[in-house]
């Protein structure tokens, strides 16, 4: 008898010990509320920092229209990735505005008149020919970092009007076979014209370090 009362005893006391799920349904209700509430808030948080970064760029002039006729290609389009645009030197600073923002799959396309980048799902982007300034291969643009030779990045002047200049900016694209990256280079560097004097660019140089917050596969 005093050993089956003390199988009981420690089958209960086994069965106290183990922890039980929630299963009142205001607690749960509860916790999944403020989950939601803290997914809103900081939602919000990056919408209401995007919006101020938006109002800060209103001064840039406006992007140029895309040509009528392009004429004939100096390349093949190329397929891939648009990452985004930044302030020339500064691959954190992205434009926000002027639909500048997004990133897109699309092509871009290179002829005598400039380049042309095709955005799936947002607004064609036209980088003049007169406009470009340089080009190279870096390792992260528009606060992603994606590797050795993973994006091409155009360096162009928006708005050359007046004896102050534009603004530098750097636009990044990310081929599907980054073989042609260094192609492209090439090419444009054959159109790229020295910058404007009193055109306006960061301090901060570009991006060759692996310190950033969001890492590309």
């Amino acid at each position: 008898m005093a050993a089956g009362e003390h199988s009981v005893n420690h089958r209960l006391a086994g069965v106290a010990m183990t922890p039980r799920p929630v299963t009142d349904l205001g607690t749960r209700l509860l916790l999944t509320l403020a989950v939601l509430a803290l997914a809103a808030a900081a939602y919000l948080l990056m919408r209401r920092g995007w919006r101020r970064r938006a109002r800060s760029q209103a001064t840039l002039p406006p992007l140029p229209p895309p040509p009528a006729a392009d004429g004939p290609a100096l390349l093949d389009p190329l397929p891939g990735l648009y990452v985004g645009t930044t302030r020339a030197g500064d691959w954190l600073d992205r434009i926000a505005a002027q639909d500048l923002s997004a990133r897109a799959r699309g092509r871009l396309r290179l002829t005598a008149t400039g380049v042309t980048v095709d955005r799936d799902g947002a607004s064609t982007l036209f980088l003049p020919g007169p406009a470009i300034r340089d080009a190279r291969v870096d390792s992260a643009h528009a606060g992603k970092v994606v590797g050795p030779g993973g994006v091409l990045v155009i360096t162009w002047e928006l708005g050359r009007s007046g004896p102050d200049g534009g603004a530098l900016l750097d636009t990044g694209f990310r081929a599907d076979h980054h073989d042609q990256h260094d192609v492209w280079v090439r090419a444009l560097r054959h159109l790229a014209t020295p910058a404007t004097p009193g055109a306006t660019t960061s301090a901060t140089t570009s991006a060759t370090t692996s310190a950033a917050t969001e890492v590309a596969p």
